[in-house]
């Protein structure tokens, strides 16, 4: 049986162009000429590699979590074991690819890449020491996932009567990691800004969505210019807040407070923006051109491999590659090889695990 639903690839395709553009824009091969303060700080927000990968977090928890209740449903329980070989064979071939050309860079000299930023990757651990080094730092969001599928499938189980509950808990906790963070900063490398117990409430909420998709989405069809209204405002807070200065230092304080803890790329209210623009989305009786069309569906295709090729090329510097255009050629042409060529056809082999057959 295949499910789709529709304009949701335009948003994953979405996710991973802000990344590529925020990565371009960070290492000066895009140069962003805003003079005014407020209007750069939107920009960024929008352009915000975080929030990109927020927004996929957000998406991937919906989606995994969509499919668990449609195989409850329809098998009156979940096959754990498929769901790791479905996992493991969508995420580990291509980033094993990856690996095997770093380490070919890394045995000639081209790159050098330590024994602890190694040990990180294979272990899906680099949300632990993601400043080692640039090349490999945007691992750090495969390692969060990996441990959410590891984890979420048991924790659906065993929490059958209670999975809002559970899940809303669980929600909560980074909120309290981060507040803990603000009194005592970098107490605990454990804690830290990219780290799963801090960044893993952006894939709950996804869950958390696909819970109770049905009286959210009743909310906010009968309320869609209130709802609207609430995302502007949002936004407008996101994006500016850091511009809050005032003499008094209680205000400041809370500034920094509010713009760490609350409105930060990973915060509570970026959460609810995508959470809401998801939602509107599905929403939607007709296809969204910007969000369904050739373009964007290939994009979202290829999305993955653009995730993990795109940092070696965006954060290269005085190389024949390091030109804006080679490297987006490239960061286009060698996810497109690594799809038709190795995905491709792994995928078939995935979909002999498969209840329902979408590609995540």
């Amino acid at each position: 049986m295949n499910y789709r639903i529709k304009n949701l690839d335009g948003i994953r395709a979405y996710s991973v162009i802000i990344v590529v553009l925020n990565h371009l824009i960070l290492n000066n091969k895009i140069k962003l000429n805003l003079e005014n303060n407020y209007i750069e700080s939107f920009v960024m927000f929008i352009l915000d590699g975080q929030f990109g990968v927020s927004i996929f977090f957000v998406l991937s928890g919906f989606l995994i979590n969509t499919l668990l209740i449609r195989e409850e449903k329809k098998k009156n329980n979940i096959n754990i074991k498929n769901f790791y070989y479905r996992r493991g064979l969508r995420i580990i071939p291509p980033f094993l690819l990856l690996l095997l050309f770093y380490l070919t860079l890394d045995i000639y000299s081209y790159v050098e890449i330590s024994y602890d930023s190694w040990l990180s990757m294979i272990t899906y651990t680099k949300w632990l020491n993601w400043k080692l080094d640039q090349i490999t730092a945007h691992i750090w969001s495969l390692g969060i996932e990996q441990f959410f599928y590891l984890f979420w499938p048991i924790i659906f189980i065993l929490f059958k009567k209670n999975r809002v509950k559970i899940t809303i808990v669980l929600i909560i906790l980074p909120t309290l990691f981060r507040i803990y963070n603000f009194i005592y900063p970098n107490s605990c490398i454990f804690l830290n800004e990219l780290s799963l117990f801090i960044r893993v409430d952006s894939i709950l909420i996804g869950c958390f969505l696909a819970l109770k998709f049905e009286r959210i989405n009743e909310i906010i069809t009968k309320n869609k210019i209130t709802i609207l209204l609430l995302l502007i405002c949002l936004v407008s807070i996101v994006s500016w807040i850091p511009f809050i200065q005032c003499n008094t230092r209680i205000i400041n304080q809370l500034s920094k407070f509010l713009s760490l803890v609350i409105f930060n790329h990973s915060g509570i209210a970026v959460n609810l923006i995508i959470l809401l623009i998801i939602t509107l989305t599905i929403d939607s009786a007709n296809k969204l051109f910007l969000l369904d069309n050739v373009f964007v569906n290939y994009i979202a295709k290829i999305s993955y491999g653009i995730y993990l090729w795109q940092q070696f090329f965006t954060c290269s510097n005085n190389t024949w590659y390091s030109n804006i255009w080679i490297s987006l050629i490239f960061i286009i042409l060698i996810p497109t090889i690594s799809y038709f060529l190795l995905e491709k056809n792994i995928l078939k082999l995935k979909n002999k695990f498969d209840t329902d057959k979408t590609t995540l």
